[in-house]
């Protein structure tokens, strides 16, 4: 049965592997295609969940800002995030910077986005889609209570070292990549050939000594 479920696995990868950018949307399920995003937090974070489930890895954080006179959540896919970015480029500037409270509320995703967080790479929408593909991208997603924008920034993780070609198991079909010792990378290679919320994770240890 597992030998089965590897090669349900294999096909999933060469097909989601050819992807274009464009092509990561159409994975997304309806629902979600559909779907504008919500005025609050609570309902972003528990449609997100309900699509992705709870084996992917999604972080979740609330922050509070303007002296807690509003609520931010930031979500991201943990195998796939660099939280040094996350923690240098979003949180920090977020906390430490005086937010200026003349604006109305509903510029606040603007205001973030211009004159706060420090990434280059950032957009606003107003779609789901494009908040799953930016999840899928290893985006962080920020969403604002009380607006119905949500914030998307680039935040992937690079390997530390370059991912080689396998020596003892070659191909003409599917990915080159081969795994390594590390398995935070390996969930990193994993999620970037399956960007797909069908996708699951989880960890367990093995071994009564090794762990």
């Amino acid at each position: 049965m597992r030998f089965i479920k590897m090669l349900s696995f294999a096909k999933k990868e060469e097909q989601y592997s050819n992807l274009s950018n464009k092509d990561i949307a159409s994975q997304i399920p309806s629902k979600a295609q559909e779907r504008s995003v919500f005025p609050t937090i609570e309902e972003n974070v528990e449609f997100i969940k309900e699509v992705f489930g709870d084996g992917i890895g999604i972080v979740n954080k609330e922050l509070s800002i303007n002296k807690n006179k509003n609520r931010i959540s930031l979500i991201y896919i943990e195998s796939l995030t660099d939280k040094k970015i996350v923690s240098s480029q979003i949180i920090e500037p977020i906390l430490k910077e005086d937010i200026a409270t003349h604006f109305n509320h509903a510029d606040l995703p603007d205001v973030l986005i211009t004159s706060v967080i420090i990434s280059p790479k950032t957009k606003i929408t107003e779609q789901m889609k494009e908040v799953f593909s930016g999840l899928m991208r290893g985006s962080t997603i920020i969403f604002v209570n009380g607006t119905k924008k949500a914030l998307i920034v680039e935040s992937r993780e690079i390997q530390n070292r370059p991912i080689e070609k396998p020596e003892t198991e070659v191909t003409s079909l599917g990915s080159l990549d081969s795994l390594t010792e590390d398995i935070h990378t390996n969930c990193n290679l994993v999620s970037k050939r399956l960007p797909t919320p069908d996708l699951r994770i989880k960890k367990f240890s093995v071994g009564r000594l090794s762990q």
